[in-house]
């Protein structure tokens, strides 16, 4: 089992993705080489009803998103124990790591790393470094680009 800190190969092939049309077959594609790479065990099934059809992933953490692809989006259904929500997602590369269980890209971690370090905090890095490097690493809002 790799740290997904150290797959250049696979960080770059799941960040192209982003520059690909949204399509549940991609998000299968990049959820299935992040759990190969790494380790992680994923169980996929396809669901249709009367709203659609989608995808469930569980993964090794008992955590379960059921996606299905609306206006260009993914919608996305998160449910862990009693745990239940619902977010919309416009990028593959975030919603696959995810799914695998780790909270942040490789480039949002090791970015929150480097802002740790540079303000010399050592130990657990706080979270408030990992909120500056995803605002850091996101595309701009196309929305506010008009």
């Amino acid at each position: 089992m790799a740290n997904f800190l150290e797959l250049p190969g696979l960080e770059a092939q799941i960040a192209a993705a982003d520059a690909r049309p949204l399509s549940l077959d991609l998000l299968r594609e990049c959820v299935e080489a992040i759990a190969t790479a790494t380790g992680r065990a994923v169980k996929f099934r396809d669901w249709e009803n009367a709203f659609g059809s989608g995808l469930s992933i569980s993964n090794d953490q008992r955590a379960t998103y059921s996606v299905s692809l609306r206006n260009g989006e993914y919608h996305v259904g998160y449910q862990w124990q009693a745990e239940q929500s619902e977010s919309i997602s416009t990028g593959t590369e975030k919603l696959a790591w995810t799914i695998c269980g780790f909270m942040f890209t490789p480039a949002e971690t090791r970015k929150a790393t480097e802002l740790a370090r540079a303000d010399r905090v050592t130990g657990t890095i706080p979270i408030n470094y990992f909120a500056t490097a995803m605002k850091s690493q996101r595309a701009p809002d196309k929305k506010a680009q008009k």
